[in-house]
C-alpha cells in the first residue's frame, strides 16, 4: 500500500501543488488536469479498499500509513482549496 500512496497519490498531487508555484506562463494546464483525474481515480479506489479499515495495511500503523500522511495533510488548508476548486493560491500560502 505504501507504493500505492507514493505512486498514485503523491506523484500527481506534487504535480498539482508544484504547478501552483510556477510562473503563470509556465503552468501546465493539461498535465495538472491529467494529475487531478489520476487523483480522482486513486481516491476512488482507496475509498473502497480502506472501507472498514483503521490502518492502510494490516492491523497496526505501518509504512503504508506513513506514506499516506503527506496526502492527508495536503487535503486541508489553502492547498486543498486550490486542489478541489482549481483556483490558484499565492505562493506564500495565503
Amino acid at each position: 500500500m505504501d507504493r500505492c500512496f507514493d505512486n498514485f497519490v503523491m506523484t500527481p498531487m506534487q504535480k498539482v501543488v508544484l504547478d501552483v508555484l510556477r510562473e503563470t506562463a509556465l503552468r501546465d494546464l493539461h498535465g495538472v488536469a491529467e494529475a487531478r483525474q489520476q487523483l480522482q481515480t486513486a481516491y476512488g479506489w482507496l475509498e473502497g479498499v480502506m472501507s472498514g479499515r483503521t490502518w492502510a495495511a494490516g492491523e497496526h500503523f505501518s509504512l503504508a500509513d506513513r506514506a499516506a500522511a503527506p496526502a492527508r495533510s495536503m487535503k486541508r488548508g489553502p492547498i486543498a482549496a486550490t486542489f478541489h476548486s482549481g483556483r490558484q493560491i499565492a505562493t506564500d500560502g495565503g
